[in-house]
């Protein structure tokens, strides 16, 4: 079994990322869920939240607006509208988006 996941963030736009990690923690519709080497393979439907990953220990986060992922053979696809660092969040259009849910 492998000791690392290969995680890529999509957006429209850009790829928002793209590395080996440990863990990946994503904001699924039932709540949060963990992936681990040797998960098994699903496709998933995202809610707007945090999505965390790890790598040797240091850990860091994005954003995303939903969307879905998708785990296969220690693959981790994340497909979203909008996927952002936490200082690259546009603070005025986050509070829009929060006001109309």
């Amino acid at each position: 079994m492998a000791d690392h996941l290969q995680l890529e963030v999509l957006t429209p736009e850009r790829r928002v990322l793209a590395e080996a990690v440990n863990s990946v923690t994503v904001p699924g519709r039932g709540g949060e869920m963990q992936i681990l080497p040797g998960h098994a393979a699903l496709i998933s439907e995202l809610q707007a939240g945090v999505l965390s990953y790890t790598e040797n220990g240091s850990s860091a986060q994005l954003h995303v607006s939903g969307g879905f992922v998708e785990v296969n053979d220690d693959r981790v696809a994340v497909l979203a509208e909008v996927a952002e660092r936490p200082g690259e969040i546009d603070a005025a259009r986050a509070r829009l988006a929060k006001s109309a849910r």
